[in-house]
């Protein structure tokens, strides 16, 4: 069974922008926040811009590219 990392980041390099609500459609998690920096710490770089509606805030992801990593 593929990770919350996994289907979040497959989901980004197809286009798609993931939000909370998306996150929680396809892996069943609201806090895509913390699976963005679990895939960041993989190498990955994600933009997260911040948008709010009323008193509502949330972030809303895209990958924008890799890092290699050197270990």
């Amino acid at each position: 069974m593929p990770s919350q990392e996994d289907i979040l980041l497959d989901a980004m390099r197809e286009g798609m922008t993931i939000t909370p609500d998306l996150a929680h459609a396809l892996c069943g998690t609201y806090a895509c926040h913390s699976v963005m920096a679990r895939i960041r710490k993989r190498g990955f770089q994600i933009a997260c811009d911040m948008k709010r509606h009323g008193r509502s805030v949330w972030g809303e992801y895209r990958l924008i590219g890799q890092v290699e990593l050197s270990l």
